[in-house]
C-alpha cells in the first residue's frame, strides 16, 4: 500500500500506515497520522 500511495500521489512521503477498519470489499489505513486512505477490493462474488 505504501508503494501505491507515494506511487500515485507525487511529494507524499509515507512515514507510518496502519490499518484503521475493514469492510465487506475495502480496507481503510491511517497514512502518517493524518490522512485515511480506502481501498476496494474484489471478492468476485455477486450481491443478490
Amino acid at each position: 500500500m505504501k508503494y501505491l500511495i507515494e506511487h500515485y500521489f507525487d511529494n507524499f512521503k509515507v512515514d507510518s500506515i496502519e490499518i484503521i477498519g475493514s469492510g465487506y470489499d475495502s480496507v481503510a489505513y491511517l497514512v502518517n497520522n493524518e490522512y485515511i486512505f480506502k481501498t476496494k477490493f474484489s471478492t468476485n462474488k455477486k450481491k443478490g
